[in-house]
């Protein structure tokens, strides 16, 4: 293969998860992020032994997994709306059967989130 057409392929798919990072960007509220310093080292030191020891199509195809997991990773998490919602906890302590654990866990869970 070329060595031209190595630093295009790979350029591509660098140009590629930095478009869609920025456009994951772009779409989000501002607020605290996850770090991306370290992955995307990673991932260029993954793409630097792909280019050293795998053939151009399987080293592109693991390092395009490999950013696609990154951008599997670095999606914002996200929380359904709970304005003008409410939740009836019901349960009983006495019956085995109903959801003592779930009802408990969420009625310490919503008041830390500040929904309640």
């Amino acid at each position: 293969m070329e060595p031209g057409l190595e630093r295009w392929a790979y350029g591509a798919l660098w140009a590629a998860l930095a478009g869609s990072l920025a456009l994951r960007a772009a779409r989000r509220a501002p607020g605290p992020g996850r770090g991306l310093v370290l992955p995307l080292a990673l991932l260029a030191g993954l793409q630097s032994l792909c280019r050293a020891c795998l053939p151009l199509p399987l080293g592109l195809a693991l390092a395009a997994a490999a950013a696609c997991l990154l951008l599997w990773w670095a999606s914002p998490r996200r929380l359904l709306p709970v304005a003008g919602r409410a939740v009836l906890v019901t349960g009983s302590r006495r019956s085995p059967r109903c959801g003592i654990g779930v009802s408990s866990l969420l009625l310490q869970q919503v008041p830390a989130k500040g929904q309640m």
